[in-house]
């Protein structure tokens, strides 16, 4: 082989392999590209699941209030019962009224 001949090959290899760094650039580019599209993407969801954290506080602050005046109002309807219960028992030993009106004195 002539040393033209070899020039010409390292030529010629020089040209693939600049074809192929070329290449591997546009690849490099384009991952650069969706790698920042899915970073940002991925901040718009931290920040939404934030505030989506924010709204579950305040809906379970809201729930945990309501639950807590349930249960008071709850505690006093029992004991409206039960003292309902003693004043019914007390008044099973009244009298019946007669089953006649009684006019209304005037």
């Amino acid at each position: 082989m002539r040393v033209g001949d070899e020039v010409e090959m390292v030529g010629v290899k020089k040209s693939i392999l600049d074809v192929v760094v070329v290449q591997q650039q546009k690849r490099i580019n384009e991952l650069e590209e969706k790698l920042r599209k899915v970073s940002k993407k991925l901040k718009h969801l931290k920040k939404e699941m934030s505030e989506d954290q924010g709204t579950l506080v305040k809906v379970e602050s809201f729930v945990e209030s309501k639950v807590s005046v349930a249960e008071s109002q709850a505690v006093d309807a029992v004991d409206r019962g039960s003292v309902l219960k003693r004043v019914t028992k007390g008044s099973n030993n009244i009298k019946k009224s007669p089953s006649y009106p009684i006019p209304s004195p005037q």
